[in-house]
Parts: C-alpha cells; structure tokens; sequence
C-alpha cells in the first residue's frame, strides 16, 4: 500500500516547477504500479503549451477556468470544473488559464483516467460478469464507463443525485 499526502511531496523531487505550473507527482512509474498520479496548479492568466509524445494523459479539472486549445485539430474547449480531457492522440496543446479562484490558484489537475482504468483491470472480471462501482464521483464514473466500455454489466451505487443522474444519462 502506498499512502503519500502532497504536503510531503512539497519541497522533493517529486515537485515540478514550471515557469507558471507546479506539478506534485504523487505516483510515478518507479512505485511499479502501472500509471502516474498527480496534482498540477496552473497560475491564473497564463497560457502553458503542453506536449506528451510518449504517453496518454488523462486530466480532470477540480477548480479554476480557462480553455484547452488543441493545436493539431484547431479546436478550442472550455474548461471548468468537472471536465476531463484525454489526450490519446498526443495532441500538442494549451492550457490557458483564465480566472483566478479564491485560493489564488488557477486549479488542480488529476489523472483519473489511469487510476478507474487500473480498478478495472484489477476486478479481473469474467466474461459476462458485472461490476458494482460503488461511489460514481470522478474516478467511480470513469471506471463505470471503461467496464460499460468493454461490454460488462455496470451497477453503480450512488446517493448524490447529480451523479446518479449523470450516469444514467451515459446508459449505466
């Protein structure tokens, strides 16, 4: 069992900083575990141009505004808080960060993706078997769409309306 908090990651080398970012890699390839983890603060008012030739990236927006500019298909999407983009073309991108929220940071940004997709490996489930997911927050939805995905019978147990809701609206 791996247990990190970011407090503690602050300061080593698992902190990045970036002339407008700062990256906390709370999981990285030398833990074995299959996928990275980590929490980025972008400063408000400022554009990042990305780029990640060698791996897919998953990123869910927890708080702050901007947009997402995907340079190699010339679109633009707004981000939030509760977007997730994939970037499984290895697009090259930018983050521009528009608002400043109330912690004076322009938000942090999670790789879900690799955690639900991990989860659904791990239940090693059957052909024709079901997944109960319990919890359909960022990373319960995302497993419950992955195991949909693969053709597996999804129960997803939820109190909060709005999840529920947001679920059976994908189908599950």
């Amino acid at each position: 069992m791996i247990v990190r908090t970011t407090e503690e990651i602050t300061g080593t080398d698992r902190q990045t900083n970036g002339e407008n970012w700062v990256s906390k890699r709370i999981i990285l390839s030398d833990d074995d575990v299959g996928f990275s983890y980590h929490e980025t603060t972008v400063e408000p008012n400022t554009e990042t141009p990305l780029h990640y030739p060698d791996y897919i990236e998953a990123v869910w927006l927890i708080d702050g505004y901007g947009a997402l500019v995907d340079h190699d298909n010339h679109r633009t999407y707004s981000l939030a808080p509760g977007t997730m983009y994939l970037l499984d073309g290895h697009e090259r991108h930018s983050i521009i960060a528009t608002t400043r929220p109330p912690d004076s940071r322009f938000g942090y940004l999670s790789d879900v993706l690799p955690t639900a997709w991990q989860a659904v490996e791990y239940a090693d489930i059957p052909e024709g078997g079901s997944l109960a997911v319990i919890g359909l927050g960022p990373i319960g939805d995302m497993a419950a769409r992955i195991a949909a995905h693969r053709g597996v019978r999804v129960i997803g147990v939820e109190r909060v309306p709005e999840r529920l809701a947001r679920a059976r609206s994908r189908g599950l």
